[in-house]
């Protein structure tokens, strides 16, 4: 299926050729921009959220399925807590752009704080079991929610 979505996007995607403005640029030129970039304050600031939500994601999808679904539920299982995990976080990315429109960044930053304790908690002092399912899918739900905050309003704070 690749090969044909490959062999269709060669054949039929005109070459768009860049002509003047920024589209016309060296390596070099933009590469250097990249590392100017960085020496931004708001950009530093911005590199301790990027590097929490990146082992957010490590976690969720290796230290979680791992300690908790699989040695509960079975490795079967695996695929749907983060199938809860990605649903919550597409909801939350639908939802959360329009919504700090309304209750502002630092409120959205603190219910996914919140959140994320929340569901670090639980994992820390719940005694989960067979009998408790909903457990190893609401976790990875809500964890996604907050994730979501973290994605799209970091993203959205971008110089």
């Amino acid at each position: 299926m690749s090969t044909f979505a490959f062999i269709a996007t060669w054949a039929f995607l005109e070459n768009v050729a860049a002509k003047s403005g920024d589209a016309v640029q060296s390596v070099k030129e933009f590469g250097a921009k990249i590392v100017g970039l960085l020496w931004y304050k708001k950009m530093l600031l911005l590199l301790p959220a990027i590097f929490m939500d990146s082992v957010s994601h490590y976690f969720i999808s290796t230290e979680f399925t791992k300690a908790f679904v699989s040695c509960q539920l079975g490795i079967e299982y695996n695929g749907w807590s983060i199938i809860c995990f990605a649903t919550g976080d597409v909801l939350g990315s639908m939802v959360n752009g329009r919504l700090v429109k309304y209750v502002g960044m630092g409120f959205l930053f603190f219910v996914a704080s919140a959140t994320d304790f929340a569901c670090l908690f639980s994992m820390l002092f719940f005694h989960f079991s067979r009998e408790t399912v909903e457990f190893f899918f609401l976790v990875p739900f809500f964890w996604g929610l907050a994730d979501s905050v973290w994605a799209v309003q970091t993203t959205g704070a971008f110089p």
